[in-house]
């Protein structure tokens, strides 16, 4: 059973919340999920029977100008349950990931070098 696409980009549009700790205590920030991509990871399933599809989630939150962009995936469990899968993410304003996008293209070229 693939990965439902249309369940993955269903949440373009929708709010997203995030919460993580600060100085003071815990901060939330709300945001709406403007546009996702989806970049297949599997198309048959991984040893073990799971199908993974990473997405990178453009995201406006309330009070700040430049958007941020978050990667994330979604996974097919054996079972064939398709949900959230990242227990984490990364969540960058786009500056930032203009400077970590070089640095991964490097390490990924000196990898392939070993």
């Amino acid at each position: 059973m693939p990965i439902d696409k249309a369940k993955i980009m269903a949440a373009e549009g929708k709010p997203v919340t995030f919460t993580y700790p600060t100085r003071r205590g815990v901060r939330r920030s709300r945001g709406v999920l403007r546009s996702r991509r989806i970049a297949w990871a599997d198309r048959k399933p991984r040893k073990g029977g799971a199908l993974y599809a990473d997405v990178g989630d453009i995201i406006t939150f309330e009070g700040r100008r430049e958007p941020r962009l978050r990667i994330g995936y979604y996974l097919r469990g054996p079972d064939g349950t398709q949900r959230w899968g990242s227990q984490t993410t990364i969540t960058e304003r786009l500056l930032i990931w203009r400077r970590i996008l070089p640095a991964l293209r490097r390490a990924m070229n000196e990898a392939g070098r070993m």
